[in-house]
């Protein structure tokens, strides 16, 4: 059984996980593809909450032996989540291990050796730029407001009763229908809102989060960055700085 990069939300994809641990990989692809398009209109194509479908139809394509697509679809979800919440995100770090080996390692190859050249910084970092840099990203993680982890999705679906609207051919179903969905001692865990206010209040703190991720990764890279620049000699105490004695090695008795 596959690991799925987050908790899984919706219809859609919870039937698409099924499916694919009983190997109907093509019947899992579709429902993960009407996920994308589902996500992509109400949050928008390059938001994280897409990115996760796409991830899943990612792994999706490469258990079907299809590494090209799946690779591609990979490196999608890597750049959104890398424009919208930072380098150093969990979301990120995940779709990067499960690259294909052979993308990991020459991109691995490839950041190595610009590292190794440049030691990480660009021509106009400097230390004094870099430590303002910082500060001003520590002030705005202090400005963050209340926030919680997971992701709002939106749901629809059909109850089955013959009489209903719902049964018509062509009616999209009820809803869409809010809710709530994040990791909790490695369980799923989903909440529903009662009221519209409830729901703008955890979409409020949804997002602080994602913005708390992005800030959090930030300050890291900036932060990399001051320990490369910074000397040596600026980073001991008064005691580090002196040259330790040499102790006299006192004489065997006879």
């Amino acid at each position: 059984m596959r690991n799925a990069v987050l908790p899984l939300r919706g219809i859609e994809p919870n039937l698409a996980d099924v499916l694919w641990n009983k190997k109907e990989l093509r019947e899992a692809g579709l429902l993960y593809r009407r996920a994308v398009a589902i996500d992509a209109s109400l949050y928008g194509p390059d938001r994280p909450e897409t990115a996760d479908d796409i991830t899943n139809l990612g792994m999706l394509m490469n258990d079907a032996g299809q590494s090209a697509a799946g690779d591609a679809l990979l490196r999608q979800a890597l750049a959104t989540y890398e424009k919208a919440l930072g380098s150093n995100n969990d979301q990120a770090r995940f779709v990067r291990e499960r690259l294909a080996p052979w993308v990991s390692f020459f991109v691995a190859q490839i950041l190595a050796l610009l590292y190794a050249k440049r030691g990480g910084l660009t021509m106009n970092d400097s230390l004094p730029q870099l430590e303002a840099q910082k500060s001003d990203l520590l002030r705005q993680l202090a400005a963050v407001g209340d926030l919680r982890r997971g992701s709002i999705t939106a749901t629809t679906g059909k109850c089955g009763k013959a009489n209903c609207h719902c049964a018509k051919r062509g009616d999209p179903g009820h809803g869409p229908n809010f809710r709530l969905t994040r990791r909790v001692a490695g369980k799923t865990t989903t909440e529903t809102f009662d009221s519209p206010a409830a729901l703008r209040k955890a979409q409020q703190e949804v997002a602080e989060f994602h913005r708390f991720q992005k800030l959090s990764g930030e300050v890291v890279e900036v932060s990399e960055k001051i320990c490369a620049l910074r000397p040596v000699e600026n980073t001991l105490t008064p005691e580090g700085k002196k040259r330790p004695r040499r102790s006299t090695p006192r004489s065997r008795a006879k």
